[in-house]
């Protein structure tokens, strides 16, 4: 079959299903068979650029395009090559997808031409599709649905949505009409295809749109249908938990803000309770860790509605359930081995001079790089990016949820705090075998630590004997002093640089009586005037040490009483005693 024929075939209207993947392979099977003309070629290459991008659902932001290529693949080199660029669609071949869709009677290539056109024509000539395509791309996206062109529902869905945003565009009320109806109109002849995700999309483009023209009995209609669907899913037995929970979970909040917003407080609270429920005895069927990640989430949702009572008997459970998830944690190491030769080298590297330009040199080696770190991350996602779509939890050593990393898309500060902190994890041998080798070998003392820090005004005056202190308890192993002693002057060192600089150290604080607050170590190391005087790459690591649940977070957990007497070791002394040096580094020019 060559191009003309197939073409042929296709623009014939019929109702037998159809889907732009057989297309898009019928037009590969001839590229590779057959030998074209010049004007057939051209012809060919269009249809196959048209067919050779999958279409998105959903913009996640306005200036993203629905279109992204069919394949994307990375060579050894590292280079990244797609199916298809919007670099390849020129005016020419927008003309011609202009002709083929007034030409074609078959939706699916209406559809997808005129889709095209509307998406690309302002980037390429500067001016929106004409009118009589963008009303062809609505047409054809209601013909899909009541003729059943294509199995695939969401599919269907995701076509009248678009749809529907585009007549929104254009005030375009006829359309936007008949898309609302056509929506309806699918729910009740399909009831076979109606599931939880469908009727949430439904519900989400015409009662979350406020601007969909929906009325009040069509708007019940559907409210019924999520109904509907509410109650068969928390009926229904062995289902998966997270098929259960994700579902019935995104229904009931659905459902919850409809009512919230109707002030039908009863039926918010029936339907949270009803998930209560659900959940209730879905935690009995599994891990602890889920347990808590499923009540988490009800809690929020209590939170949301403000059923803070409700709240706080989650709240209970979840710490209920917290020793029995530290109980199923693996512990999970891994070993490596350097040269010993190496490693002799390199420690005496860093430890050749007077202690003076040792300590500056340790100060620096082991002073994390933001920005080397951040671009490390971007690098994996190449290699591992499933680790950085699934949100990650971080635990304390009861089982408690203390922190939540999400998607690096998302949360790339969180990522990028996890990744220094493992980092220094990972460090910590080797800047203890540095230290003993200075201490042991190099003449580093006490006195000569304290002589270098009395060269940075950081350090009042009054706080050295503290520091000094501190540093004969690290001498002499005493890490649990060390580190009590150590951690107020560091956070107070960062107040009086703070304010030296200019910044104001207290906050107002909300009650009645009026008065302030010193702000919180943490407060400080966010401000942006501290970044300007001590660096990004020395804030960060203060915030991964001190202050950030999502790193070590050494000053809340020790004063804040959750952690036992193991986190007193070398391992923690040795990075408070780095940070010490770092600070050290700071002179007054």
């Amino acid at each position: 079959m060559n191009l003309s024929q197939l073409l042929l075939t296709l623009d014939k209207k019929s109702n037998n299903s159809i889907e732009e993947e057989d297309i898009h392979s019928a037009l590969t099977a001839i590229r590779q068979e057959s030998r074209n003309s010049k004007t057939t070629k051209f012809r060919l290459d269009a249809e196959l650029l048209a067919f050779s991008f999958i279409e998105e659902p959903k913009k996640i932001d306005k200036n993203d395009s629905y279109y992204i290529p069919k394949y994307i693949w990375t060579d050894e080199n590292g280079i990244s090559f797609s199916s298809s660029s919007p670099k390849q669609i020129t005016n020419e071949i927008l003309i011609y997808w202009q002709k083929r869709a007034s030409k074609t009677l078959n939706p699916i290539l209406k559809y997808r031409y005129c889709g095209l056109i509307i998406e690309f024509s302002k980037p390429i000539n500067g001016q929106n599709a004409p009118l009589h395509i963008r009303n062809m791309f609505i047409r054809a996206s209601i013909e899909i649905s009541e003729n059943s062109i294509t199995k695939n529902t969401y599919k269907v869905i995701s076509n009248l949505r678009r749809a529907l945003l585009l007549s929104l565009d254009f005030s375009d009320d006829v359309s936007l009409k008949a898309i609302k109806l056509t929506l309806i109109s699918f729910i009740e002849s399909n009831p076979n295809l109606i599931d939880e995700n469908i009727i949430l999309e439904i519900h989400d483009i015409l009662i979350l749109n406020k601007k969909s023209g929906i009325n009040p009995s069509e708007e019940q209609y559907i409210i019924e249908e999520l109904e509907k669907t509410f109650r068969k899913i928390i009926s229904t037995e062995n289902y998966p938990y997270n098929y259960v929970s994700r579902s019935i979970e995104s229904i009931a909040d659905r459902l919850a803000e409809f009512y919230k917003n109707k002030n039908k407080q009863n039926e918010v609270i029936r339907v949270l309770r009803l998930l209560d429920e659900t959940y209730s005895k879905l935690v009995n069927g599994v891990s602890p860790l889920i347990a808590i990640n499923l009540l988490e989430r009800l809690h929020l949702l209590y939170i949301k509605y403000k059923y803070n009572d409700e709240a706080k008997s989650i709240l209970i459970k979840i710490r209920e359930l917290g020793p029995k998830v530290a109980t199923e944690m693996k512990q999970v190491s891994f070993s490596y081995e350097i040269p010993k030769l190496e490693l002799d080298n390199y420690i005496e590297s860093i430890t050749l001079g007077v202690p003076e330009e040792i300590l500056k040199r340790i100060s620096i080696a082991y002073l994390p790089d933001k920005f080397k770190t951040a671009q490390q991350l971007r690098e994996s996602t190449n290699n591992s990016s499933i680790n950085h779509l699934i949100p990650q939890k971080i635990l304390d050593n009861k089982g408690r949820i203390i922190a939540t990393i999400g998607p690096l898309t998302v949360d790339p500060e969180g990522h990028l705090i996890s990744q220094i902190s493992q980092q220094l994890k990972l460090q910590s041998v080797i800047l203890n075998m540095v230290l003993k080798e200075a201490i042991s070998n190099k003449g580093l003392t006490c006195k000569e630590i304290s002589k270098f820090l009395s060269q940075s005004f950081i350090f009042e005056k009054d706080r050295i004997p503290i520091i000094d202190k501190a540093l004969n308890c690290y001498f002499n192993n005493d890490y649990t002093s060390f580190i009590h002693l150590l951690i107020p002057q560091i956070e107070q060192a960062i107040r009086f640089v703070y304010e030296f600089a200019g910044g104001d150290v207290l906050r107002r604080t909300n009650s009645s009586g009026g008065g302030y607050y010193l702000k919180t170590f943490d407060e400080l190391l966010r401000e942006g005037l501290t970044k300007e005087v001590l660096g990004e790459n020395l804030v960060i690591y203060l915030r991964v040490i001190y202050t950030d649940s999502r790193g070590w977070n050494i000053r809340n957990n020790i004063f804040h009483g959750l952690v036992g007497q193991s986190i007193f070791n070398n391992q923690t002394a040795d990075r408070l005693l780095h940070s010490l040096l770092c600070l050290g580094l700071i002179k007054n020019d």
